[in-house]
């Protein structure tokens, strides 16, 4: 009888204290969440033990058990569009209107949304800018690839990691259809702090709730759709027909595919033009000798610039060295006595990502004399 009154007691103690409270829900990358009145904070941990009957995680931290949707705790949260007016995204909820994805963000369901930054658009270049100002379908396939039809939090993002985004080649769903990926990557800086991107962009903020789903502001539009790999966008691209020639004569599509995710640094065309005749013919004819050149210029795992730091060292496919140079001047890539200078970066594909250098990583003035086989 006794303890019928103590557990009875207890309950009209709960119920009765409980509106004295309101549920803050803290925006911290982990989620806490506790109870907190005029007289001071109370653990949400305690009243969750009473309410659930269920321990918190070792470290304390609360975890609701999934008998609700998470939406349906934070009932005063923004949904994904008002958050990103409170972040001051304009220019991105001027492209979501435009492509008609209004209701998308402001309706039920969990999504991931990695938002551009208004400095993001000012960084468009001119020719990409243009499209987007004049074609709302292209608008809508961008924007559709910024988001992903799930809540993903950054403890999760790591390495070479997909997320299948909402954009496709085609517009609309169809058996075969083939959904771009955003291509999330995390590494660590200079100063041994983690460093993460989205395709290339990095990730300024992270874990900005939303009832209907989470942001995570960055600073690039991710562009252009990895729709292609990267031996299809050397293909396409005229300034690197050298590269690819020199590409099949040193390997095989099946060594190619077997990299995984990977790295190039692509050598224009230009950059074949300024090594004599004689050296080239060199390089060609010798198979070892332009397998192992050609392999200095591919990385395993895939390296996109907002990693890079001055004296970052990467190792190649054939296990020489690499060494990250920044300057005023822009971003070298340093190898084998040379100097390759990054023209255009972070062009994000399918397996990977390429970098355009205006040099082949061979001093070929100095190994011919040396005799590098």
């Amino acid at each position: 009888m006794a303890r019928n009154k103590v557990v009875m007691l207890s309950f009209v103690f709960v119920m009765v204290t409980f509106p004295v409270f309101h549920l803050d829900v803290c925006l911290a990358d982990n989620a806490s969440r506790t109870v907190s009145s005029d007289s001071g904070s109370l653990p949400w941990t305690l009243l969750k033990a009473a309410l659930f009957r269920s321990p918190p995680d070792r470290d304390g931290t609360l975890r609701f058990k999934r008998i609700h949707r998470d939406q349906d705790f934070n009932w005063k949260m923004n949904n994904l569009m008002g958050v990103a007016k409170s972040l001051g995204l304009n220019s991105l909820l001027e492209l979501l209107s435009r492509g008609n994805l209004t209701n998308l963000m402001t309706g039920k369901g969990n999504y991931t949304l990695f938002a551009p930054s208004e400095a993001a658009f000012s960084k468009l270049p001119p020719r990409l800018r243009d499209v987007i100002s004049s074609d709302d379908a292209f608008c809508r396939q961008l924007m559709l690839y910024h988001m992903v039809e799930k809540r993903v939090s950054s403890d999760v993002f790591g390495n070479d990691i997909l997320f299948k985004s909402l954009a496709n080649e085609t517009f609309i769903e169809l058996d075969w259809t083939e959904w771009y990926k955003v291509r999330v990557n995390a590494y660590r800086n200079d100063d041994d702090n983690e460093v993460m991107t989205a395709s290339g962009a990095a990730i300024k903020q992270t874990n900005r709730l939303a009832s209907n789903g989470i942001i995570h502001v960055i600073d690039h539009v991710m562009f252009p759709f990895p729709n292609i790999t990267i031996v299809e966008r050397i293909q396409i691209d005229d300034d690197l027909s050298i590269f690819e020639y020199l590409l099949w004569n040193s390997t095989t599509e099946a060594e190619i595919n077997a990299l995984g995710s990977y790295t190039v640094f692509a050598p224009t065309n230009k950059a074949f033009a300024e090594i004599p005749e004689k050296e080239y013919g060199h390089l060609v004819n010798d198979t070892k000798l332009l397998k192992k050149v050609m392999e200095r210029h591919v990385i395993i795992t895939s390296i996109y610039t907002a990693s890079f730091y001055e004296n970052k060292h990467l190792t190649a496919l054939d296990g020489s060295e690499l060494v990250v140079v920044q300057g005023p001047g822009g971003t070298d890539i340093y190898g084998h006595g040379v100097y390759g200078h990054m023209l255009e970066r972070d062009l994000t594909s399918s397996d990977g990502v390429l970098h355009k250098i205006d040099s082949l990583l061979w001093d070929w003035r100095g190994t011919l004399q040396q005799g590098e086989h």
